[in-house]
């Protein structure tokens, strides 16, 4: 990790959004504040945490949360030019504690920021973190056995919802119940399914954005293209509306057979057109 982000620094290519996760807190601070001085070209002052260029934003005092106030403070902040060089740095310090609000506050500016901003997005697992603002982001991992752990369990949960896609793509309830099958395991059940459905949702509403001419994509995966070639866009909102209901029911009722099987159904009811 730290090779490649060495060979970011010296070529000037750091990418806008960063996340770092895994490690320890220090470890992961250090680091943001490595990449912040290189930024700027000033070290002392960053360790010192007074850099008016490099700013660390912090959870609310009262509260463990950073919410969606602080982020649109932070927002509203990015826009002015910087003060002392030709770039500035915000270090989200514990970006894992940042509210479903607050993240999705946060995604205009990471699909368009200011051409002399950085944002660094520090925390203990980047699965912690919406796809929407992983997707807008590059992630270097600290790795640690828990890092590791959460990367693998997030890879794995974006591939069961492709191959539950990708059976979608055949209109055949057979083949989507074939890919449906691994969460009657209890351990995938527990682990995966809730990340698993969340990216369902995200490719599916990626093939209604290619469906109806829009530009930005989710997470732009290829099988997002072959659903809006099959559905229709009322079909596509059919699905992400059923999907998001076997959400809700799931944390209501935790019934793993009937979950099981009503996302097998809802899944399998497109129409051809």
């Amino acid at each position: 990790m730290k090779t490649r982000l060495n060979t970011l620094i010296q070529s000037g290519r750091i990418p806008h959004a960063l996340v770092i996760d895994g490690a320890t807190y220090e470890a992961r601070l250090k680091v943001a504040k490595e990449i912040a001085s290189a930024i700027v070209q000033e070290t002392k002052k960053v360790a010192q945490n007074i850099h008016p260029d490099v700013k660390i934003v912090y959870p609310e005092k009262d509260h463990k949360t950073v919410g969606v106030d602080i982020i649109r403070e932070v927002v509203e902040d990015a826009f002015l030019l910087p003060n002392d060089c030709d770039r500035k740095v915000y270090v989200v310090e514990q970006a894992h504690q940042m509210t479903i609000a607050a993240q999705n506050a946060f995604l205009k500016i990471l699909e368009e920021p200011p051409r002399f901003v950085t944002f660094i997005l520090l925390c203990d697992s980047y699965t912690a973190l919406l796809p929407t603002v992983l997707s807008r982001s590059t992630i270097f991992s600290l790795t640690d056995d828990d890092a590791l752990k959460a990367h693998e369990a997030y890879d794995a949960s974006l591939e069961l919802a492709i191959n539950i896609a990708t059976a979608m793509i055949k209109r055949s309830e057979y083949e989507i119940m074939l890919s449906i099958a691994p969460f009657a395991v209890d351990k995938v059940y527990d682990e995966k399914l809730d990340i698993s459905l969340e990216c369902l949702q995200l490719i599916l509403r990626d093939a209604l954005a290619i469906k109806t001419g829009a530009s930005e994509k989710i997470l732009g995966e290829e099988v997002s293209k072959s659903l809006a070639n099959e559905y229709s866009s009322e079909e596509l909102i059919d699905f992400i509306s059923g999907v998001s209901d076997i959400v809700k029911a799931k944390s209501i009722y935790a019934n793993k057979k009937l979950t099981v099987s009503r996302l097998t159904a809802k899944l399998s009811g497109g129409k051809n057109d």
